[in-house]
């Protein structure tokens, strides 16, 4: 088949017009789940409700889950919502030999070794 210019405005058209697709929804593990919840959960437990019923009802909206997960999967869901401040690493100093070079060069300046000699002391 051959195109002529008239033929491909034509095509061009008709793929302008075309809508938008919509992704699909994307699907949420349990972990995304909770974190997305973890709110409301926050507030039932407040409101006197046991894990195991929070865990119980969320198993009734098709969400498997038990009550030690559901603790776990909050406590991470805290976690994320309020970054620790960390600390600052205690690594050692890795000094190259072109950063030793002039060090080395202003110690052998120095006189060696930094106590004076005396002479034996008799109640050794």
């Amino acid at each position: 088949m051959e195109f002529t210019e008239e033929k491909v405005a034509e095509i061009a058209k008709k793929l302008e017009a075309l809508p938008a697709v919509q992704p699909p929804p994307r699907k949420l593990n349990k972990q995304e789940v909770v974190t997305s919840l973890r709110k409301e959960i926050e507030a039932l437990r407040q409101r006197g409700y046991t894990l195991e019923h929070i865990a119980e009802v969320l198993r009734g909206e098709g969400l498997d889950i038990g009550s030690t997960t559901l603790k776990s999967y909050l406590t991470r869901a805290k976690g994320k919502a309020k970054p620790k401040a960390r600390s600052v690493s205690k690594k050692p100093t890795v000094v190259t030999k072109k950063e030793a070079a002039p060090k080395q060069a202003v110690e052998a300046k120095k006189p060696l070794g930094s106590f004076k000699i005396r002479p034996d002391q008799e109640d050794l």
